[in-house]
């Protein structure tokens, strides 16, 4: 095993539970330079879902070198997506405080296919073709993702943000992120106004693929850390990957499709959280993504 299960530490205080493609690596980054706050190098640990199996030090080992940092977290995109992880963070972890972004589903789903082009997607699959499978249409199922974590968490320990809210002001939502998390909001990380993770291309759609699948590999073996390393590492996105000069197709009838599979959620989602969804998600899609 990659990781010595020997070294324990602190269990988190808070954890990122969704979405991806929604400004979580820039959360990471602005995370892991508050002097107040720890995260891993390993953005995904995934212990809550696929490796729950693992021993709790296993878990707390990752932790380690928090010291005496006033908040300690994890973030993972995929734990809103299964019902029983929201058990079993209730189970080990019931004040955690617990934190999500959203973006506009349509949108959501044209960077997953990108991300997905660019890392394992076969260019021949089209964008219909891709939206088409239920497990990535569950990824937007934001009504039903976060239900589980309002009916077993207290509502002041969620806090939902939004992508746009990145957008429009980022400096604003890394302060309301520092305060939900409980450190001092005044701090302004470099990274704050840092585009992180944009579209990209791999200059060799085998050698990309390589590249993720070793990366799950070590990650079964304990190896998150490493992994979180070297994609951090500006050299790794330059061997790998290019800027995305040409978008692959994302047809308007395919996207207006799934703008109307979602939009009547977007209330019953809003009355969940305690607020609104942005008003732009109601609008239907536009020839241009």
């Amino acid at each position: 095993m990659v990781e010595a299960e020997s070294r324990t530490g602190p269990l988190p205080t808070f954890l990122y539970i969704g979405a991806s493609k929604s400004g979580s690596s820039w959360m990471f980054e602005i995370l892991r330079e508050h002097p107040d706050v720890f995260v891993p190098v390993a953005k995904d640990i995934f212990y809550f879902d696929r490796h729950f199996d693992r021993s709790e030090d296993w878990y707390r080992s990752f932790f380690a070198p928090a010291g005496e940092a006033k908040a300690v977290g994890e973030l993972c995109h995929d734990y809103f997506l299964r019902e029983d992880v929201a058990d079993r963070i209730q189970e080990r972890l019931p004040g955690v405080k617990l934190f999500a972004s959203l973006r506009e589903p349509v949108a959501k789903l044209v960077s997953m296919f990108y991300f997905f082009r660019a890392t394992r997607l076969p260019p021949e699959v089209t964008f219909a073709e891709f939206t088409s499978r239920p497990e990535i249409l569950a990824q937007c199922d934001y009504l039903g993702n976060l239900t589980p974590y309002f009916e077993r968490f207290p509502r002041e320990n969620v806090s939902v943000f939004f992508f746009d809210e990145l957008k429009a002001d980022a400096a604003d939502l890394a302060r309301r992120v520092f305060a939900f998390i409980g450190v001092d909001p005044d701090f302004e990380p470099a990274a704050v106004g840092k585009r992180v993770l944009g579209a990209r291309r791999p200059r060799s759609f085998l050698v990309a693929l390589l590249a993720y699948r070793t990366a799950q590999v070590l990650r079964r073996l304990g190896g998150a850390n490493l992994v979180g390393r070297v994609k951090r590492h500006p050299l790794f996105e330059r061997i790998l990957y290019d800027r995305l000069r040409d978008r692959p197709e994302v047809d308007l009838e395919t996207r207006v499709r799934l703008h109307e599979r979602f939009v009547d959620s977007f209330d019953a989602l809003g009355e969940l959280i305690g607020r609104p969804v942005p008003r732009a998600w109601y609008d239907p899609p536009t020839e241009t993504p």
